[in-house]
């Protein structure tokens, strides 16, 4: 006659019996991973796999909250299936793990209107003379320093200019003129991608950081948790630029939320007129 396999383990293993193996990884911004392994008879594969849909809690207390997020089967011998359960948790008080940045130093091309020194000399590491791009002041017709073009708005009071670009040298004893066509430049852009998890008591973070995509930060202090390790001195210089949110997890048992977005960092303070202000604060 033959044994039941499941004498040898001491156990029906009608229910998941937890083995001996398993492993706790926590990273170093709070992001804590863990994976269990467990035995059962194969007669009851649907009845344990009920019973990860539902959610399986952690079977031990390691001070933080895991929650069941992924499930492997695999066959062994004598009619006995091995489940691996990979768990999830954040090891943090506030609900969401720190923010684990990248970023890359770039240039993006803008108009040549745009530039620090067009109309007002404001940065004196570029160029060897006090006067603008534009000249000193802008009016219509070419300027002998560097023949920049502006056509008046008619009737407009006081008197405003459109930039009609940079005019092209004809005299043929006199050099070119380095700027003719020149319309755009390219200006230094500091770009960042964060990534943090947040567990579901930080749901309204998670709601808040997609929300506030287009707009400069709500506070410094969303801008430095956001950009961390990087100090941020003004929440105007930074514009949350992409927010992607992917949940892990079944939906009533959410394990956490990875949030990935991108900041885009500014020279100057981003013109509030065209780009508000966060519409409410992310912490």
């Amino acid at each position: 006659m033959a044994t039941n396999t499941s004498i040898k383990y001491g156990n029906d293993l009608m229910t998941v019996v937890k083995q001996p193996s398993g492993n706790i990884h926590l990273d170093a911004y709070g992001l804590t991973q863990a994976q269990v392994t467990y035995a059962f008879d194969t007669a009851n594969m649907s009845a344990v796999i009920a019973q990860c849909n539902a959610g399986l809690a952690y079977p031990s207390d390691v001070g933080v909250v895991m929650k069941s997020y992924k499930y492997a089967f695999s066959s062994a011998k004598a009619n006995v299936t091995m489940l691996t359960v990979d768990f999830m948790g954040i090891a943090r008080s506030g609900g969401y793990t720190d923010a684990q940045i990248s970023g890359v130093s770039t240039t993006a091309a803008q108009p040549i209107e745009t530039h620090p020194n067009f109309t007002k000399k404001t940065d004196s590491t570029i160029g060897d003379t006090s006067t603008p791009l534009a000249g000193t002041p802008p009016k219509a017709g070419g300027i002998a320093y560097n023949e920049a073009i502006f056509n008046e708005v008619a009737n407009s009071s006081p008197a405003q200019f459109t930039f009609g670009g940079f005019g092209v040298q004809t005299n043929a004893t006199l050099d070119p003129n380095k700027k003719a066509g020149i319309r755009q430049f390219l200006r230094p852009m500091f770009t960042i991608r964060g990534q943090m998890f947040f567990d579901l008591s930080k749901i309204s973070s998670v709601n808040a950081l997609k929300n506030n995509v287009g707009r400069t930060f709500n506070s410094s202090g969303d801008a430095n948790i956001l950009c961390q390790p990087l100090n941020v001195t003004n929440p105007g210089l930074g514009l949350i630029t992409a927010a992607n949110v992917e949940v892990i997890g079944k939906p009533s048992n959410v394990a956490a939320f990875k949030v990935t977005y991108d900041v885009m960092f500014s020279p100057y303070v981003w013109d509030s007129d065209i780009y508000g202000k966060g519409q409410s604060s992310i912490f």
